[in-house]
């Protein structure tokens, strides 16, 4: 083979490897490698559900009451805290099925969190409105239409697999779990439902995001060296009749005495959806 081949062999494979990591970066799926049987289990417990009730997104009082009776509050968590944060959850969930941006950046702001200007110049969030908007953001574009136009296309696609309108009304579907973390990156279990484990999908993805509070993770933990960290599972139904389970963390500023939105993930079945962006 003579030299200028072997180069543009070279060349070749480094491209398709930079177009692979870059595709990784974009669509942070984990894969979780599983047996015939336990993907017969998965897909039949998957069919079950989809037969069980959906409560509407409609009412956030109505979802509250069903989370706080349907998820024991942990020990972790006090009775003032945890109503806070299932009126949180609630309206958080509630906010993304009603799909309308302005409605959630007013409601983000009310809860003390706001733009983080540090991610204009992020190559994930400078993506994320590229794929929506099918453009550069210009130098002077707001980061606030740039939210916009993203939040938008993490419910639109494929007519709106990823766009919740109910959650699962069953005890099974919904839990929550509490930890309090003492390092950043503090590696914590899962939070597992009534389902089990045979319910979770092959994939889960990442949420993207774009609101900060005015003291988040890392600085509560340089301040009082610990944190509170609430998670909560339950199971969307979206407009194209899918189940998958979204998993929200919150924070707790005990300075604030406030919650903020510390992550979001999704698990499903197998199917593109983009995860919430918060």
């Amino acid at each position: 083979m003579t030299r200028p081949r072997i180069a543009a062999g070279i060349a070749i494979g480094l491209v398709a490897a930079l177009g692979c990591a870059l595709l990784i970066v974009r669509w942070p799926w984990r894969e979780r490698p599983r047996s015939p049987e336990a993907r017969l289990s998965a897909q039949s417990l998957y069919e079950a559900v989809r037969q069980y009730p959906v409560l509407p997104l409609s009412d956030p009082a109505e979802i509250a009451t069903f989370i706080s009776a349907s998820c024991q509050r942990p020990a972790e968590v006090t009775e003032s805290q945890w109503r806070d944060a299932v009126r949180f959850i609630a309206e958080f969930h509630c906010l993304r099925a009603q799909g309308d941006p302005t409605a959630y950046a007013v409601w983000m702001q009310s809860n003390g969190m706001k733009l983080d200007e540090s991610l204009r110049e992020n190559a994930d969030r400078t993506a994320e409105y590229k794929f929506a908007a099918g453009r550069e953001p210009s130098a002077d574009l707001p980061l606030a239409e740039m939210f916009a136009a993203a939040f938008r296309y993490s419910l639109e696609p494929r007519g709106g697999n990823a766009w919740p309108v109910g959650i699962v009304q069953d005890a099974s579907a919904c839990a929550a779990q509490a930890h309090v973390i003492t390092a950043s990156r503090e590696r914590l279990p899962d939070v597992v439902t009534g389902l089990g484990d045979d319910w979770y999908g092959p994939r889960s993805q990442n949420g993207s995001r774009w609101w900060t509070p005015a003291c988040d993770r890392e600085c509560i933990l340089a301040r009082d060296g610990k944190m509170l960290r609430l998670r909560f599972s339950v199971i969307y139904a979206t407009r194209t009749d899918l189940r998958f389970s979204v998993f929200v963390a919150l924070g707790y500023d005990p300075a604030a005495d406030r919650w903020f939105i510390d992550g979001a993930t999704i698990s499903n079945h197998g199917e593109w959806m983009a995860a919430p962006y918060y």
